[in-house]
């Protein structure tokens, strides 16, 4: 599953946009929380993944605040799965819940997708919806069935 044209479009906005607010009087401060993370100077969110594949440490923390978990306990911002999309399309799949009838028929369309894919051990699936305990319920799902890199979308509801 491929996000289509306008979806791209607009996370590549969102994150031009971001970066555009950044604040340049701390960005370069030693002190600051962006000199502590390299990618994030550069206007790059924190990277989601480590050198050797696997999901990194920053992956499989939940924000602060967040009291929804999945099993996988993998977790992005909408800023990082923007990245992802921009950097590594092929292998980002974004599954928004609140576009399908159920919750069901989101987590079969999205296995049916993994399997018509070949399941690529380098794809990585990025739940979100409104409701957040809806997201955790398709991404608990889909990670129970054996697809690999199952993240939660945290932002929005708590």
């Amino acid at each position: 599953m491929k996000l289509d044209t306008g979806v791209r479009a607009a996370m590549l906005l969102a994150v031009l946009a971001l970066q555009a607010c950044g604040d340049s009087s701390t960005q370069d401060s030693p002190s600051s929380p962006s000199a502590a993370r390299p990618q994030e100077a550069r206007g790059q969110p924190e990277a989601l993944f480590s050198s050797d594949g696997r999901p990194s440490a920053a992956a499989r923390q939940p924000p602060e605040g967040w009291r929804h978990r999945s099993r996988a306990g993998l977790y992005a911002t909408p800023e990082q799965v923007a990245w992802e999309a921009l950097t590594v399309e092929p292998y980002t799949v974004l599954v928004d819940v609140d576009r399908h009838a159920s919750t069901d028929a989101a987590v079969e369309r999205t296995l049916a997708d993994f399997r018509w894919s070949g399941q690529s051990a380098g794809t990585a699936f990025y739940v979100q919806a409104a409701d957040a305990s809806r997201a955790v319920e398709v991404a608990d799902e889909i990670n129970a069935s054996g697809v690999p890199n199952v993240f939660l979308v945290v932002g929005g509801a708590r």
